[in-house]
């Protein structure tokens, strides 16, 4: 059995940390790795704006919301 690892990505807007960390899985699963987790995409409006941030979850590829910034759900919200 393998030690388990966490990572951690941070970085500016846009950078690509998202792109990077998909990227990373899917090299690590063709290895035979198992991996879990949660990714937070931007949620894109119809007018390419971010309206929030999903929350992927890495191990069955469910998604939901996390956050949103474009109205008000009586609960968290993501600035701009």
């Amino acid at each position: 059995m393998r030690e388990a690892r966490l990572g951690l990505l941070t970085g500016p807007v846009g950078v690509g940390k998202t792109t990077v960390t998909e990227r990373v899985v899917g090299l690590a699963r063709r290895q035979g790795l198992v991996c879990g987790g949660i990714l937070a995409p931007a949620m894109i409006n119809s007018c390419g704006q971010k309206a929030g941030v999903w929350g992927v979850e890495l191990g069955r590829g469910g998604r939901g919301g996390l956050a949103r910034g474009d109205r008000d759900l009586g609960g968290p919200s993501s600035g701009p």
